[in-house]
């Protein structure tokens, strides 16, 4: 009786739930509100700077479209394959995405909303985990660059996004 006592038990209480990752509703159209840019190496030169709506970010080491981005100005497109910058606003009322380029997002879990891994021209790629997917808002993170080599600063930029479109 103990026996069937401890497996009913262990039957019981011992299952773990299965649970999906969440599923990303990250398509419509947004614009940039806000930036960070921080540095984690050398405890001397720690900095970390917000950029607020008004301002223009430049990056030195990025590369078209992501070199300048005027923070509450610039706008971005998501659907649920590419990515489009730069609009175009057309005769006809419709907006025309200059550059769009391919994406996937990857490393998926439960745990964690994953990376946004988009293929830009020229073979060159940009990966940004996906911090927070909130019904109007999304916020993303570089994963970082060295750019004095492996033993510099490391430069992380958060890019806070607002849908302001379907």
């Amino acid at each position: 009786m103990k026996h069937i006592l401890i497996l009913l038990t262990i039957v019981l209480f011992g299952c773990t739930k299965y649970e999906q990752p969440k599923t990303l509703q990250i398509t419509g159209e947004y614009v940039v509100d806000r930036i960070t840019v921080s540095t984690n190496g050398n405890l001397s030169s720690n900095y970390k700077y917000v950029y607020n709506p008004g301002d223009v970010m430049i990056d030195p080491n990025g590369t078209f479209p992501l070199d300048s981005i005027s923070v509450g100005f610039t706008k971005w497109m998501i659907t649920y394959y590419d990515i489009g910058f730069n609009p175009l606003p057309t005769p006809t009322g419709k907006v025309e995405w200059l550059n769009r380029y391919y994406y996937r997002v990857t490393n998926q879990t439960i745990h964690d909303l994953g990376y946004m891994d988009i293929t830009m021209g020229n073979g060159l790629r940009r990966v940004f985990h996906i911090l927070e997917d909130g019904f109007e808002s999304l916020t993303l993170r570089t994963t970082g660059q060295w750019p004095n080599g492996q033993y510099g600063e490391q430069i992380s930029m958060t890019i806070y996004l607002t849908r302001v479109g379907p």
